[in-house]
């Protein structure tokens, strides 16, 4: 009898730049099948997301006013592309005007980012498997 193991890869992009968000996903991600690349400038994040469509992708403060420009344009063309705010303080947004898009605040107590972070990654790789996002 053959016994077929899928593995199940996923790619996680970064514009977040930030010591505590890089910290927390990669002691989050340690032992996963994910693979993070953290970019520094949006080209290079297009760019990349061409290639891995399947990509849960992590922006940082400075996109708050644009959430909807550079969101829409990730789930336009890559549908099963997931996009997350980072901000610094829940008192900066009302997460109602994210839309579809998750928001992390990095204020919250380490564990309890850790937790959040992982449950969104661990959903998204579900929802993948299940076609939900296409």
């Amino acid at each position: 009898m053959n016994v077929r193991i899928e593995v199940f890869f996923m790619r996680i992009f970064s514009l977040v730049e930030n010591e505590k968000m890089i910290e927390i996903v990669e002691s989050s991600l340690e032992d996963s099948e994910f693979q993070v690349e953290w970019l520094a400038h949006e080209a290079k994040l297009y760019e990349k997301l061409r290639m891995y469509k399947e990509s849960l992708v992590f922006l940082p403060e400075s996109y708050l006013y644009n959430i909807y420009e550079v969101g829409s344009f990730i789930t336009r063309h890559l549908p099963d592309s997931k996009v997350v705010l980072v901000l610094n303080s829940e008192y900066e947004f009302d997460p109602k005007q994210a839309g579809k898009h998750e928001v992390l605040y990095l204020e919250s107590d380490p564990d309890e980012l850790k937790h959040k972070l992982l449950k969104l990654i661990y959903t998204f790789k579900e929802n993948l498997k299940t076609n939900v996002y296409k």
